[in-house]
């Protein structure tokens, strides 16, 4: 008996362990590699995608592409599990010296469809097998699919992370009856061009959820320039979380919700652009969210969805609702703390409703050509509730509570005219005189997470708790949290030093990162010497007077074709000083994220003339610097406080009256305007911000 029961423990321990101890690394390396290798080191790598598929792995083994190497017309089938706490991993990997490093260096491992392959169009060139779980795949490039780009196919833990797809005939991602999951960090583009090559009435998603998928995670994703839906969710999921993604140019609705439930849709960057190849009808971009119960199923299912703290500009309409299903009601719904500018429509609804709100939202038309809602002129079972109009509205769509006028955002105009990643989530941050601060209605926790104003999309976006965020709730997005953070007009600015400049081959001086144009580029020496200056680079910019500097923004160089990546900055640090003879230490560093957006860097406030970017590395580990754009973020209040558009003695009359009258500002009025930074009182900071604006712009 005794020793039955130790070969029952032993037993059981090995089953238990075998999960951890046997899980194996295999390499797969197109150019070095050779299937006859035992796959399990660089030196020993694998070359095909033939070899993985046919090969017997056991639960949690990892296989690894190599960097910079292209699979052509190759697809791979992972038809084999992880485990809890051990998952079965697809990613890639680079070389530093004789040692394999999991991650990406250069470019990513690429997956080439050759307009060609898989000849199914619901079949990806990478494919998780039915029924698996816990599986990532990551870091992986997919480009010209005759069908998917990544698919999975039932299954649950089925995790997606630095996908980048392009030129994809149907979706670029697509989770087929997936329990638990994430979409993270993906770059989807160019899909569903199905929609153009065969034209139907069947409109694919470019990242497309289906099937009854649940608990599934869409965060921090880009999904642009494609012919369907952006994000697509149908078909009876539920429980979806789709936030923190930036969408613009996708020629159907940029985030849609067909006959699924309890979806959370929130802090979204969305937008349409002037391309007019991403029109749909009229001359428009097309919806940015829709929720709809669509007629052609069994019976409707759409209810409980929250879409909240999007940030939405230039879209036909801007949130619909739809209940065309003969048994459909809009129900439980819950629209609140967005903000949206420039549409044509800012609504479009058909009921019937039930138990749903719109409150806290800041509705801007900034043309002549619009109107309030598409569809319907009542919404009886749906409460409208202290919104901010910039137009006068029908009652049926008001409340007593509402507040009228500009919203007063960072970004003035220019709302129908962005391109393709022109528009920054901090063009919709709250200028300190904006009707929108402290307006809003309390709606008490969990709804009282706003954006933070340092947030920069798609990857470092965060909330504040309204409740500690002066007295008061804001209408839309943002939380306000004191004066506004603004660039600084470039047009005074001078370049002090530049380390090295490419002025040879072609030129590229350190002036262009700082001239208001995205298409010309700062790169570092390159052809005139060998081998080229070594990081570390700077460059050190007078900006023509004295500002409360508080933060930085960097763009990096924008080409898609080769070597778009060169010179893209790493690690860096940033100064600010009076004095070009003494920098001191660096105000911030840090190390920006491996992409093409624009990266916000946020600080305390800091008075200086001089600035200094440093770039201490390259996100390839090349010499280059690169940099398209350097914008430097100072506060600078609206001190044309009595408001005639100008900046004068009538002004320091106003500023004044209340000087020094300690604690005598609160909102909404801050002492007439003139407590610039709603600190209570009109003290020596608000003299020197009214002084500073006077000298550069008044009468």
């Amino acid at each position: 008996m005794k020793k039955t029961l130790v070969l029952a423990i032993a037993a059981g321990m090995l089953l238990i362990s075998s999960a951890e101890v046997c899980a194996v690394n295999y390499y797969v390396d197109a150019t070095g590699g050779n299937d006859t290798n035992n796959g399990q080191s660089n030196a020993t790598a694998w070359r095909t995608i033939n070899k993985v598929n046919n090969y017997s792995f056991q639960t949690g083994d990892d296989v690894y592409l190599k960097c910079g190497e292209v699979w052509t017309e190759e697809w791979l089938y992972i038809d084999w599990s992880g485990a809890a706490g051990n998952r079965a991993v697809v990613d890639a990997y680079y070389m530093d010296g004789d040692t394999e490093v999991i991650g990406v260096s250069g470019n990513k491992p690429v997956f080439d469809g050759n307009d060609t392959v898989p000849g199914d169009i619901n079949q990806g060139l990478i494919m998780s097998a039915y029924n698996r779980t816990y599986q990532t795949i990551e870091n992986i490039k997919v480009i010209n699919s005759e069908g998917c780009g990544v698919t999975t196919n039932r299954g649950s833990n089925i995790n997606l992370k630095g996908i980048e797809t392009d030129n994809i005939y149907n979706a670029g991602i697509k989770y087929y009856g997936v329990q638990v999951g994430i979409i993270e960090g993906c770059d989807v583009k160019n899909a569903c061009r199905k929609q153009f090559e065969s034209p139907g009435t069947n409109w694919p998603a470019a990242m497309a959820l289906v099937g009854a998928s649940k608990n599934i995670l869409v965060k921090n994703n880009i999904v642009h320039e494609n012919y369907g839906e952006g994000i697509g969710v149908y078909h009876q999921c539920e429980l979806i979380d789709i936030n923190s993604n930036i969408l613009f140019s996708n020629k159907k609705v940029n985030i849609y919700i067909c006959q699924s439930r309890f979806a959370d849709i929130y802090n979204n960057l969305i937008y349409g652009t002037t391309d007019p190849e991403f029109f749909r009808q009229e001359g428009w971009p097309w919806t940015a969210i829709s929720i709809s119960d669509e007629p052609g199923y069994d019976y409707a299912y759409n209810e409980g969805c929250k879409v909240f703290n999007n940030l939405i500009a230039y879209c036909r309409k801007g949130i619909a609702f739809g209940a065309t299903h003969e048994d459909a009601v809009v129900k439980d719904h819950e629209v609140y703390n967005n903000t949206i500018v420039g549409c044509r429509y800012a609504f479009g609804f058909n009921g019937p409703w039930e138990n749903s709100f719109i409150k806290n939202n800041i509705i801007w038309f900034t043309d002549s050509d619009v109107d309030v809602c598409q569809w319907t002129t009542s919404t009886p079972g749906l409460t409208w509730e202290n919104n901010l109009w910039s137009h006068t509205i029908p009652a049926a769509f008001s409340s007593s509570s509402d507040v009228s006028g500009l919203p007063k955002l960072t970004k003035t105009s220019g709302w129908r005219s962005m391109t393709a990643g022109s528009l920054n989530g901090s063009d919709f941050t709250l200028q300190p005189n904006s009707p929108a601060i402290e307006s809003g209605t309390s709606l008490v926790s969990p709804y009282n997470q706003g954006l933070n104003p340092a947030s920069t999309w798609p990857n470092n976006v965060s909330t504040l708790d309204q409740n500690n965020c002066g007295t008061g709730w804001e209408i839309g997005a943002y939380v306000f949290t004191g004066i506004a953070c603004l660039p600084i007009d470039q047009t005074g600015w001078e370049l002090l030093y530049v380390d090295s400049e490419e002025m040879g081959n072609v030129d590229r001086p350190a002036t262009d990162s700082f001239d208001g144009d995205p298409d010309t580029i700062w790169h570092t020496e390159w052809s005139l010497t060998d081998p080229d200056p070594a990081h570390p680079h700077e460059i050190q910019i007078d900006l023509g007077g004295f500002y409360d500097i508080c933060g930085f923004r960097y763009l990096p160089r924008q080409e898609e074709e080769a070597g778009g990546e060169n010179g893209m900055i790493k690690d860096y640090e940033f100064y600010v000083s009076n004095n070009t003879d003494d920098w001191g230490t660096a105000i911030t560093s840090g190390t920006f994220v491996k992409d093409k957006t624009e990266k916000q860097v946020s600080f305390d406030c800091t008075l200086g003339q001089y600035v200094r970017l440093v770039a201490l590395s390259e996100v390839n580990g090349n010499p280059w610097t690169t940099m398209a754009e350097l914008n430097v973020l100072a506060v600078q209040p609206d001190t044309d406080i009595n408001d005639d558009g100008k900046v004068n003695i009538e002004d320091f009359a106003v500023l004044s009256v209340w000087w020094n009258d300690e604690d005598a500002c609160s909102s909404p009025g801050w002492c007439d305007g003139a407590d610039f930074d709603m600190s209570g009182t009109v003290d020596m900071l608000d003299f020197t911000y009214f002084v500073e604006n006077w000298l550069r712009h008044g009468e």
